[in-house]
């Protein structure tokens, strides 16, 4: 998210925990309806499978649909300025 560093060392550490927390559980859900597995956690990232533990032919496909949806939901987010939506 542009602007994620300097909103997170201006801000209250548990108000950051809680909107990561929230977007990540949204992403998750991005990536589920997809039929991806979120492998793991990185402080302000998310890593995302497909093909994992059952493969399919058309993984590809569902991994690049789930990042057109995550970018998509992403956009329906307010920046951390709060002027526009985060990309």
């Amino acid at each position: 998210m542009v602007g994620f560093t300097s909103f997170a060392e201006r801000t209250d550490p548990e108000v950051v925990a809680r909107i990561v927390d929230a977007a990540f559980r949204q992403l998750a859900e991005v990536v589920a309806e997809h039929g991806g597995t979120v492998d793991k956690y990185m402080g302000d990232s998310m890593l995302a499978v497909f093909g994992v533990p059952v493969a399919h032919d058309d993984d590809a496909e569902r991994a690049v649909a789930a990042g057109l949806a995550v970018r998509a939901l992403g956009a329906t987010w307010p920046s951390p300025s709060g002027s526009t939506p985060a990309r």
